[in-house]
């Protein structure tokens, strides 16, 4: 019976474990979908750098912004945004200072957004060791109750065998005694 009990905890144990691993994996999966959806979104409350990141990927597929541009300077600013460093094409300023700056926010823009995946990935990861948590301390729990039940039947189990240990031995006194007598 109680080997019964062991093995049924065993088995709510394995199931719960299996649950729980379930559970977590598809959180993690939400996770990630939700991380994915955003990143597959054009992101709005971003303000002043969503305007200015319109226009170069018109300028990208254009190429006519990029022409007037490098006719003016010399071909320095057409080179730009072909390579697709330093440049939102004709919406950068000329002025240094103000494309140092638009620099800086695209830069601050890419290093948000890498911020906000990387929180995204944590959080996935630290549910998954929650849930892992959560079931490895069940399957503790399962194997404590299972070890207190086999505890139990060893106990019973050495009594019976003492018990009959003793009636062994009497008898065999017994059987002694009556051997040397019928013998002789």
């Amino acid at each position: 019976m109680a080997e019964a009990v062991a093995a049924a905890a065993a088995e709510r144990a394995e199931k719960a474990a299996v649950a729980a691993a379930e559970k977590a994996a598809a959180l993690a999966a939400a996770v990630a979908a939700a991380a994915a959806e955003r990143d597959e979104e054009p992101s709005p409350p971003r303000g002043k750098a969503d305007n200015k990141r319109k226009p170069r990927s018109d300028d990208g597929s254009d190429g006519s912004d990029g022409s007037d541009t490098s006719s003016d300077s010399g071909g320095a600013r057409g080179k730009a945004p072909a390579r697709g460093r330093g440049g939102r094409g004709s919406t950068l300023p000329k002025d240094p200072v103000a494309r140092a700056q638009a620099r800086q926010l695209k830069k601050r823009d890419l290093n948000r957004e890498a911020q906000r995946r990387f929180r995204d990935r944590q959080k996935a990861a630290l549910a998954l060791l929650e849930s892992t948590t959560q079931s490895q301390q069940r399957e503790i729990e399962a194997l404590r109750l299972t070890n207190k039940l086999l505890e139990e039947q060893y106990r019973v189990l050495m009594e019976q065998y003492k018990g009959l240990q003793l009636r062994f031995v009497t008898l065999q006194m017994k059987v002694g005694d009556v051997a040397p007598s019928g013998s002789k």
